[in-house]
């Protein structure tokens, strides 16, 4: 089944009165009847996510908007102020916003900001992200089991488990989605 272009990924639209984000689809098919396609959908208000086959969004309305690649410089209470580095505008957006994004936001990085109009309204991060250990236990060589983990301690404040020969300094990929670490950069 062919994707309709409306229905991308990173794709805006308007579902049910709110504003929807597309930032994931699957087919499915059932014994005996058509491919349907399922769109896993996140309120850029709310920041919900929903997952509905494709027949059911009906006419697929797509919201005009914006992305900007800004740089993420600092929290300032509850808000984190981004700054785009073409025009040094800055935009600030707000921490509850994106409770879900801080844990893996780092100081003078850059992420890609929507847009609606001038309002930003959510940050997209990429699947993985790179973040340096900021402490953690020292290294151990030569032990027994290769699958021991230990806790460490990323810049942002996140905490993962990773192999027992990561040291402080070292710069570790992190699944976004789970959370875990997938490897050392």
């Amino acid at each position: 089944m062919a994707v309709p272009d409306n229905l991308k990924k990173g794709t805006l639209l308007r579902f049910r009165g709110e504003v929807f984000y597309v930032y994931d689809y699957y087919e499915a098919k059932a014994a005996q009847r058509k491919v349907v396609l399922h769109v896993k959908l996140k309120n850029v208000r709310t920041h919900q996510t929903i997952e509905v086959a494709s027949d059911m969004l009906g006419k697929i309305e797509t919201v005009e908007h914006s992305n900007r690649i800004m740089q993420y410089l600092y929290a300032s209470g509850k808000e984190l102020v981004f700054m785009d580095q073409r025009t040094f505008d800055q935009v600030s957006m707000d921490a509850d916003q994106l409770k879900n994004e801080l844990p893996f936001l780092a100081p003078e990085r850059d992420y890609r900001i929507f847009f609606l109009g001038q309002q930003p309204v959510m940050l997209d991060l990429p699947p993985v992200v790179a973040l340096k250990v900021a402490d953690t236990a020292p290294p151990q060589r030569g032990v027994g089991q290769s699958n021991v983990l230990k806790d460490a301690k990323l810049e942002s404040g996140l905490t993962v488990k990773v192999p027992l020969f990561i040291k402080t300094g070292d710069v570790v990929r992190v699944d976004v989605a789970t959370r875990e670490y997938v490897g050392k950069e």
